[in-house]
């Protein structure tokens, strides 16, 4: 099953707007005012136009990439290393899903503040819930963000109406920057969490209507009416209390409309709920695609792309719930906010470097929004995004470095081990490869030898060129069936189903010696029968019992009733180094009956 495509341009760019407008600029501004002061809209500036970089090149790659997981999508489309990209995408998923569990720590401080429910209790509530309605459908998801995305925009905009009665008459000094240019630039690594969002609104390209042109739109629209109204929202706040007050301030927002209106806190409290629920919601969808898109590109187990009947990927939904339940113990906002950072700027720079490749790997492939700002192929912005990323990535402590270089380590130790597991059958098929000596097939004891317990796949020694022919086709015509495709056997199928197995010997036996007309004689006639078939998953060692018990040579293959290949004895023992040695006794012991002929 596929994902539903439910989301059009109106409820995408709410999307985008609900997770980029969330807990970041209700808690974070408090927090920006301490460390740039009254400068701190400069920051947020600053941060909109870093933004703006990228977000512009996640526009271009989403048109012609409307894919889930896109960051992994990008990279490797770029770069061709599946490594690379697995990284890239496995930093935004830890990152995203350690902010999760953050904000939701958020909606429990005020759920607590309100209702008395310890904060991580009521945070473990809103995550099974949200969970919840991520599970039943993308559409009543993209109902309850509608809602939650108009509550707290409206009180943001509460904030912005208050603010217009102080604007211009206040005393404050709007370029007081105490601490210098860092101090900006500290403060815009700190709130660019208030930023984050727009670009997951390419990990919904599955699940939108025209993805490739729609994508693209509401990003930009998501990320230019988010600034407007952060600015809007920082020059009330500073006119209204001051940097010094909101600095102070445990509520920053609650206080500055308590100014105008005394009994505006349980207004605005209520609102932030909605802010943080909105806003854990929409990750946990984001990343449970994202876990969709790795594993539909066999980079991640294949339950996790399972699709139930809501339409959504239920296997990934719940395994985002349990990992972010797991984080809720982290705790700590404004660490968190800033490890988040250094994982989104580092991505970032794979995703700018991505857009700069493609430019001349793929300078005509289709997009349906295009950067502006190039010189010839080259560009321009993406470059820019590319300094700003790597810039700010040289304001944030040593030791959130470190951490992200850990989950950098840990995410390749993952890829290691899960590459193994894959390539199982692919180093099935290569010492399949290796072992298929013609020593095999007359020195019984040496291959003996050689075996070693492995439980090696049908699918990985089948013959694939399977032919079939109809129980009433003429012998002639299956002798042109197997000279064309160079085989030695056909099998005979009537209504969908596998009757029989015609070979060379058959056909030489019964009909060449026999001084018979091949062109008269029915297939149904000399095929051998009736037909042992085994699953392409099942074991070798199960075709080695099949094969000695009912005396016979070959096997039909089939994978969910449908017919995929053939299996022989001779195909067993010419790739027998990963045999059990008991099971392959059996074969042996009549193989030289049938000889080496398929």
């Amino acid at each position: 099953m596929k994902l539903k495509k439910e989301l059009s341009l109106f409820t995408a760019t709410l999307y985008g707007v609900g997770i980029i407008l969330g807990a970041g600029i209700y808690v974070l501004i408090g927090q920006a005012a301490a460390i740039a002061g009254t400068a701190m809209w400069i920051s947020f500036v600053v941060a909109a136009i870093i933004a703006t970089f990228t977000g512009l090149s996640y526009a271009e790659l989403a048109g012609m990439f409307p894919r889930d997981a896109a960051e992994y999508v990008y990279t490797k489309r770029a770069f061709g290393k599946n490594w690379l990209a697995f990284l890239v995408e496995w930093i935004m998923i830890f990152t995203l899903l350690v902010s999760a569990s953050t904000v939701a720590l958020g909606f429990g401080g005020y759920f607590s503040f309100l209702f008395g429910t310890a904060p991580i209790i009521a945070a473990a509530g809103l995550l099974v819930v949200l969970s919840a309605i991520n599970y039943i459908g993308i559409k009543e998801s993209a109902r309850f963000n509608i809602i939650s995305t108009i509550i707290e925009a409206s009180g943001l905009a509460l904030v912005i109406i208050v603010g217009m009665f102080f604007i211009g008459r206040s005393s404050v000094d709007y370029f007081a920057v105490t601490a210098g240019l860092g101090s900006i630039l500290s403060a815009t690594a700190l709130i660019f969490f208030a930023y984050l969002g727009f670009e997951e609104l390419v990990n919904l390209s599955e699940e939108t209507k025209n993805a490739s042109r729609i994508i693209p739109k509401a990003l930009i629209l998501s990320l230019a009416i988010s600034t407007i109204l952060y600015i809007l929202v920082v020059l009330s706040s500073l006119s209204i209390i001051g940097a010094d007050r909101l600095a102070a301030s445990q509520a920053p927002l609650t206080e500055v409309v308590s100014v105008a209106i005394p009994q505006a806190g349980l207004l605005m409290s209520l609102i932030a709920l909605f802010a943080t629920a909105n806003t854990v919601l929409v990750i946990l969808i984001v990343v449970s695609r994202m876990l969709y898109g790795l594993s539909c590109n066999n980079t991640l187990p294949g339950m996790c792309n399972r699709v139930g009947r809501r339409g959504t990927p239920y296997v990934a939904v719940f395994t985002v719930m349990l990992f972010a339940l797991a984080f809720l113990l982290i705790g700590g906002i404004r660490t968190i906010a800033l490890l988040t950072d250094v994982g989104i700027f580092i991505v970032y720079l794979f995703v700018n470097a991505s857009l700069i490749w493609l430019r001349y790997k793929k300078p005509k492939a289709k997009r349906t929004f295009r950067s502006p700002v190039n010189v010839g192929k080259f560009p321009v912005l993406a470059f820019l995004g590319i300094l700003s990323a790597g810039f700010m990535l040289l304001h944030f402590e040593p030791v959130l470095i470190l951490y992200e270089i850990v989950v950098a380590v840990v995410g390749t130790v993952f890829y290691k081990l899960f590459t193994q597991l894959k390539n199982i059958e692919k180093r099935e098929r290569l010492y399949a490869r290796l072992f298929r000596k013609s020593e095999f097939t007359s020195r019984q004891r040496y291959l003996m030898e050689t075996i070693v317990k492995y439980p090696m796949r049908i699918s990985s020694i089948m013959v694939k060129r399977v032919r079939i022919v109809r129980p009433e086709d003429s012998v002639k015509k299956a002798v042109v069936v197997m000279n064309k495709s160079s085989i030695g056997s056909v099998v005979a199928v009537d209504k969908g189903k596998a009757i029989g197995i015609i070979t060379e010997r058959d056909i030489l036996k019964r009909v060449v010696a026999k001084g018979r007309n091949a062109a008269r004689v029915k297939c149904r006639s000399i095929m051998s029968k009736p037909v042992h078939t085994i699953d392409a998953n099942d074991s070798v060692v199960n075709a080695i019992n099949i094969m000695a018990k009912k005396g016979i040579k070959k096997l039909v293959v089939t994978r969910e009733d449908k017919l995929v290949g053939i299996v022989t004895a001779t195909d067993i023992m010419k790739s027998g180094e990963k045999i059990e040695y008991a099971a392959l006794k059996k074969l042996a012991e009549f193989f030289p009956v049938y000889g080496p002929a398929r």
